[in-house]
């Protein structure tokens, strides 16, 4: 079975003023619909509604509503996606009155394996014996984020900055600029910074004090790169982002490695410190 888009012109009693008109194509439209599943008819919370290549983008409620606000009438590529249910992409005009209504076919076995995915990770972060902070699915898709480098730093506190000739991949903490242990203040750290402006040369981090080559994988795979290779994901494409002990590790995990540990087709590997 095929999804489908089915469009509901809602007609007005009275044709609004050219006027108003212009105003509202001037200022977008809000544009209203809800998405359902295409079997049962019921209401579909959690997906994730998009037109491609542009900043118009919203989550479903539990009552499978959305709207996408002040969008310029005209034709978009629509991209609707949620975990246990089939991708639906085409285009469709955007005109005033607009409701849409998206019926998405469901993939009750990817379903069923996402939650026991998610069961396994939040089993992974309770036996790592540290403190562990998320970015879950529903902020990922809803962040304005240019890149995950920046959704770290906002949503989980690990801040990249340029990392100084003397710390070495191996390092975990600063060592210590003129003896008796000491960690470069806060005030190096913003010299560090001002250093590069490249987000791809941000491997380094404040953590509890420290600086330190934060490590990073990304579908269980370590990163070379460290938190410079989050600058090159973009945030919608994510299942969850995991910081473990205040920043010392980042874990990304996207929405087809999620998908393929559903299938059991890829596995999660243990967290220890």
């Amino acid at each position: 079975m095929r999804n489908t888009l089915v469009l509901a012109a809602l007609c007005a009693a009275m044709l609004p003023p050219a006027l108003s008109a212009q105003r509202r194509a001037t200022a977008g439209l809000d544009v209203h619909g809800h998405v359902v599943d295409a079997a049962t008819g019921e209401p579909v919370a959690g997906a994730l509604v998009q037109l491609r290549d542009t900043r118009y983008r919203a989550v479903s409620d539990s009552a499978g509503n959305f709207v996408l606000h002040r969008v310029a009438p005209g034709s978009y590529p629509w991209v609707i996606s949620r975990l246990g249910y089939a991708r639906w992409e085409e285009d469709a005009e955007v005109a005033d009155g607009d409701e849409f209504t998206i019926s998405l076919l469901a993939r009750a076995e990817t379903l069923a394996g996402i939650t026991a995915v998610a069961s396994q990770m939040e089993q992974r972060r309770l036996t790592s014996g540290v403190s562990v902070r998320t970015v879950d699915r529903t902020a990922l898709r809803l962040s304005t984020a240019p890149s995950v480098l920046e959704l770290v730093k906002d949503h989980l506190g690990v801040g990249g900055i340029h990392c100084p000739p003397w710390l070495t991949d191996v390092d975990t903490r600063a060592p210590a600029s003129s003896g008796g242990g000491k960690f470069l203040n806060r005030s190096t750290s913003t010299r560090l910074a001002a250093v590069t402006d490249d987000p791809g040369d941000r491997a380094c981090a404040w953590v509890r004090g420290g600086l330190i080559k934060p490590v990073v994988y990304v579908d269980e795979v370590r990163t070379n790169g460290g938190l410079s290779d989050l600058a090159s994901l973009r945030a919608d494409d994510l299942f969850i982002v995991e910081s473990y002990a205040g920043g010392r590790m980042i874990r990304v995990v996207t929405m087809s490695y999620a998908d393929r540990v559903a299938r059991g087709r890829a596995t999660l590997t243990p967290v220890s410190f």
